[in-house]
Formats: C-alpha cells, structure tokens, sequence
C-alpha cells in the first residue's frame, strides 16, 4: 500500500511540478493533505503555496513574516524572487489574488495560522502556533525585542557621543552592538 501512495505522490509531483536545476528541498505536509491533492479535494495550487510556507518556516521557529514574492517564488521551488528571475522558468508566478485564496483556504481548514500587527504589513504565518492568540502574542513579543534592541543601541551611542571620543565611537558601536546579534 505504501509503494502505491509513493507512486501516485511522484506521479501528482510530476504531472504538476516542475523541477528547479538546483537542490529541490524536501519538507513533510503529511499524508492526508497529499491524498486529498490526488483526488482532487484540494486544489493543486492551495498545496504548493502552502509548501511555499512550511520551506520557508523551516523546523526552528514557530512563525515568521512572509512576503507574497517569497510564498509565490518558494510555490515552484525557488528560494526568492531573485532566483525565480535568474532561472529560465517559463511557468508564471501564482498571481497575488491565487495566494491570497490559497492562505484563507489555509486559515479555515486549520492548516496554518496568520497575523498581522497592522493592516497592511507583511504577516506572519506560523503552521506550529496552535491558536492566533499564540501567534499574536509572539509577532509582538518580536516588536518588543526590535524597539529594546533599538532603544538599547541609541542610550550607548547618545554615552558614547557624550565621551566624544571621535572615531572611537563608531568602532565601540559596532562592538557592544555585536553582541546582540
């Protein structure tokens, strides 16, 4: 039975899917969501973008904020939109308003959750947060991080220009700043 299942997901994968000349990577969406891809329950184009968000994911972080050039590159294989250009690809990028379907598609069947701190902005979208209010509370959390870090840097340049120690100044910037990177 495994062998039957493998077979049709390499045949699905072929008859859609066209490979890119570098390392084509590999990320798990499970069984179920690739059967229904196969009979046909959910849309060939729903599956890749939401591939296109589990790659860039990855296996560490629980969210990120994710352009709609990154999902539609990442939905035919490439790693950003730069790549995509220098490929010699003839199949078009998912169109914004295709993405968009595909990610409320998404949402609904539970599949990934997004958020976004003001409308407008890049969302994050996270397939490990269990609810939005998880989700939400970690894309502030990464506010919060942002604006201590920045007001952080501004107190040690505002010391540092009160020392007035000239060119010294930059190179002890770069080097506290170092150590929140």
């Amino acid at each position: 039975a495994k062998e039957k299942f493998h077979k049709e997901c390499k045949d699905v994968v072929e008859k859609n899917f066209e490979r890119t000349e570098k390392k084509d990577q590999i990320i798990r969406v499970g069984e179920n969501l690739i059967i229904d891809v196969i009979k046909g329950k959910v849309k060939y184009d729903y599956f890749v973008v939401y591939v296109g968000i589990t790659s860039y994911l990855g296996r560490t972080q629980p969210a990120k904020k994710i352009s709609i050039e990154i999902i539609a590159s990442r939905a035919l294989g490439y790693k950003n939109f730069a790549d995509y250009l220098d490929s010699n690809c003839i199949k078009n990028l998912l169109s914004r308003y295709k993405i968009n379907k595909a990610i409320e598609y998404l949402e609904n069947s539970d599949f990934i959750r997004t958020f976004y701190l003001k409308r407008g902005q890049i969302k994050y979208f996270s397939t490990r947060l269990k609810t939005i209010e998880e989700l939400a509370e970690f894309a502030n959390n990464c506010k919060n991080k942002k604006l201590r870090k920045k007001i952080y840097k501004e107190k040690i340049r505002q010391r540092l220009h009160q020392k007035n120690h000239g060119l010294e100044i930059e190179y002890e910037i770069r080097r506290i700043a170092r150590r929140f990177y």
